[in-house]
């Protein structure tokens, strides 16, 4: 497994998670708004990044080439990805989002596809720290 080139720049703290009930309710959650919606997307939109070939080539996720430029790949560290298909669930749940074309990239197979990558996250955080002895909630 490689570690992600970021993992330097990555500091650690404790978090404690609010309930998302009641008076806990953090201004993530309700109903899709020009506030939250705001929040939500700066969450991820500055997450996608170019390497090179070289960079690129010992990656085991495969990744897509930028149109019209020459060894230049698109990456994305999975917690953006993630958090984007988590924000597209939301959307979708309140009904802001059209899931009903089955043929259209935005459609139902971007949500299944988001929802296998949330899915995937979650399993992977759970595999590293079980095997680092780490307590897992």
């Amino acid at each position: 497994m490689l570690s992600a080139p970021a993992q330097s720049a990555v500091e650690y703290k404790p978090i404690v998670y609010s309930s998302g009930f009641g008076i806990e309710k953090s201004p993530f959650q309700g109903p899709p708004s020009d506030e939250n919606n705001e929040l939500w997307s700066d969450l991820y939109n500055f997450g996608i990044t170019r390497i090179s070939t070289d960079e690129a080539r010992p990656l085991e996720n495969k990744t897509l080439r930028l149109p019209g430029q020459e060894g230049g790949y698109i990456v994305q560290l999975s917690v953006f990805h993630q958090l984007h298909c988590l924000n597209l669930v939301r959307r979708g749940l309140y009904g802001e989002v059209d899931f009903s074309n089955v043929d259209d990239l935005l459609g139902i197979e971007h949500l299944d596809h988001c929802i296998d990558t949330i899915r995937q996250g979650i399993m992977v955080r759970y595999l590293r720290a079980s095997r680092k002895g780490n307590p897992v909630s």
